[in-house]
């Protein structure tokens, strides 16, 4: 949408060289549309005795993409490595608040709370916890997107600004109460094991 068709000779004019002699003008890029796929072939036998260099589209492209690939990758298993942290401070969070909340464990369970209740609160925790790191990750992945695409437009006239969830990062979020769940099975697991007499005893 920011393609502009016009004459050859419009182009001195645009660059303030429409006086510029004819032996002086120069052309250096041309779009070309290729009629079939031998022209992949052809072009380059055809220019390489010439002072020209042939681009193509989808081989650029190819090599722009391989090119980012490795920072992607890095990117990629960065996001993994966060995740496992994530993980890891969950389980540590939930296991320590078992530890300091088993005198209350104790007394729901005296007041008739069975060890289903007490192992889906713990579920619950860990998911609310959970929940909350992937609202606040997500706000602030926005935010970051948003800066970063003021930059691009201005620079390259590019917009990666995108505010609806993509597709990948649903499977996002949907791993993320995951992690969330399988973080707080054990301290789950815990809480329906507690000694109620032993624990009420030492308090």
């Amino acid at each position: 949408d920011q393609l502009i068709l016009t004459e050859i000779s419009s182009l001195w004019s645009v660059h303030g060289l429409q006086d510029l002699p004819e032996d002086e003008q120069e052309i250096t890029s041309v779009l070309l549309k290729k009629r079939s796929v031998m022209a992949n072939v052809m072009l380059p036998s055809i220019l390489k005795d010439s002072k020209m260099q042939i681009a193509m589209a989808a081989s650029e492209k190819n090599r722009l993409e391989q090119n980012f690939g490795v920072g992607k990758d890095v990117v990629t298993w960065l996001a993994y490595i966060i995740i496992f942290i994530s993980f890891i401070s969950v389980f540590i969070s939930l296991f320590n608040s078992l530890k300091e909340r088993k005198y209350e464990l104790a007394i729901l369970r005296t007041m008739g709370a069975t060890q289903g209740k007490l192992f889906m609160i713990i579920i619950m925790e860990g998911v609310v916890l959970a929940f909350i790191g992937l609202i606040l990750g997500l706000g602030l992945g926005r935010i970051a997107l948003y800066f970063m695409n003021s930059s691009l437009e201005k620079s390259f006239h590019y917009d990666i600004l995108e505010l609806n969830l993509l597709p990948q990062e649903w499977a996002l979020a949907g791993a993320t109460i995951l992690v969330g769940v399988l973080a707080a099975f054990i301290p789950a697991l815990q809480s329906i094991r507690i000694d109620i007499s032993k624990t009420l005893s030492e308090n």
